[in-house]
């Protein structure tokens, strides 16, 4: 298996670049930690549009895997978004998917297995999430996988409050020449549920989801948050006559994750170039309703690891294919 590990500009930053067999990953680093490319044989796992001018676009951008930190999609505060109520009863903004995505890391470390950066909050940051703390990401790259593992880290002397996700912007279609329909995600759950403005952030419960739908059911695309998880794995999937692959992500090492834990599915049109499978530690909108919020006590770290795996499918990797 071969294996490099270089930097390159890109729209006027440095980039890093590995490949590893056949599987080539590309980030920002410094900005957001970015994952933004993710190639296997030439073909894109991950969606990165290839117009994009102004690395200040950055988080408004649709692809690669922006980092959901602290909390994902939207806090409220009495329906009212984008708010939320910290520990002390002080009301504070907090943006879409919270501050990394579109925040500045430092490199802390590089190597030919992947990388560590460390999240610098700025003035804004400080103040929508006021706790003296070092956010890390760090990932690891491997031959058709990868995984992130966040990490949280209390130095001051109060508890932190936190819930955080990722949004992998996979692909589609994941085969050529496969229609919508043929894609199927897998996710066992017992519980479903919509936060959005329209619910004015409330968890409003969904009638039962099967545990593998068709990607082509419009609910799934609706930001659908599946939590109460029975197994720690999500599968976005396609099959074709001759053909198939499967994305598969797990949360943690452990078969049964925390029940709070979610996996979130997304898109914003089923003609979309790609389809959004998304990891978080829980339900948005943590910090009021207390699903899946965690806490960090002073002096302590927590963190939380997601791997990515690409499998193709076949009558020997695949019994039932």
């Amino acid at each position: 298996m071969t294996r490099a590990f270089t930097s390159f500009d890109y729209l006027g930053v440095k980039a890093l670049r590995w490949t590893v067999g056949e599987s080539l990953f590309e980030v920002v680093p410094e900005v957001g930690a970015r994952l933004m490319r993710w190639q296997r044989a030439g073909r894109d796992v991950l969606h990165w549009p290839d117009n994009l001018s102004d690395l200040g676009q950055i988080a408004e951008t649709y692809g690669g895997n922006p980092i959901l930190f602290p909390f994902p999609a939207r806090c409220f505060v009495g329906g009212k978004a984008c708010q939320w109520i910290d520990p002390d009863g002080m009301r504070r903004q907090m943006p879409m998917h919270g501050l990394a995505k579109q925040g500045r890391f430092a490199l802390m470390h590089a190597d030919d297995a992947g990388f560590v950066a460390t999240f610098c909050p700025d003035e804004l940051a400080r103040e929508c999430y006021p706790f003296v703390y070092v956010f890390s990401v760090a990932y690891r790259f491997g031959q058709d996988q990868l995984s992130c593992e966040f990490s949280l880290e209390n130095q001051g002397n109060r508890p932190i409050p936190w819930s955080a996700g990722h949004h992998f912007y996979f692909r589609m279609p994941l085969l050529d020449n496969v229609g919508i329909a043929a894609h199927r995600v897998q996710i066992v759950s017992t519980k479903s549920c919509l936060v959005n403005p329209a619910t004015q952030g409330k968890m409003v419960a969904l009638p039962p989801i099967r545990n593998e739908e068709s990607i082509d059911n419009p609910l799934l695309a609706n930001a659908v948050i599946h939590y109460g998880l029975r197994s720690n794995v999500a599968r976005l999937l396609a099959r074709s006559e001759t053909a198939g692959m499967e994305i598969i992500l797990e949360h943690g090492a452990s078969s049964t994750p925390p029940p709070e834990y979610a996996f979130v599915t997304w898109s914003p049109a089923l003609d979309a170039a790609f389809y959004c499978v998304e990891p978080w530690m829980g339900p948005s909108n943590s910090p009021e309703h207390r699903t899946g919020l965690h806490w960090v006590a002073p002096g302590q770290r927590s963190s939380h690891v997601v791997t990515v795996r690409i499998c193709e499918l076949n009558a020997s990797t695949c019994p039932d294919y």
